[in-house]
């Protein structure tokens, strides 16, 4: 995830918030330099499933950018 992703956005901010209970799931917000957000609630996504999501808008970012240098 992290080499696609800081190609896509060298400043990608992922924030994760833990201000619950210890066995609460987390709050994930990723903000990617298009302005784009994702919020991920971590009861509904897990570990691999989060990296994924983020990797695959990583990935698109990547072949926007390729496409606009041509």
């Amino acid at each position: 995830m992290l080499k696609e992703n800081t190609k896509a956005n060298p400043q990608c901010k992922i924030d994760i918030v833990t201000t619950h209970h210890v066995k609460d799931p987390a709050t994930i917000d990723v903000q990617f330099k298009d302005g784009n957000k994702f919020h991920i609630d971590g009861s509904e996504m897990m570990g691999d499933d989060i990296v994924n999501q983020v990797q695959k808008y990583s990935n698109k970012l990547t072949q926007q950018e390729d496409l606009k240098a041509q």
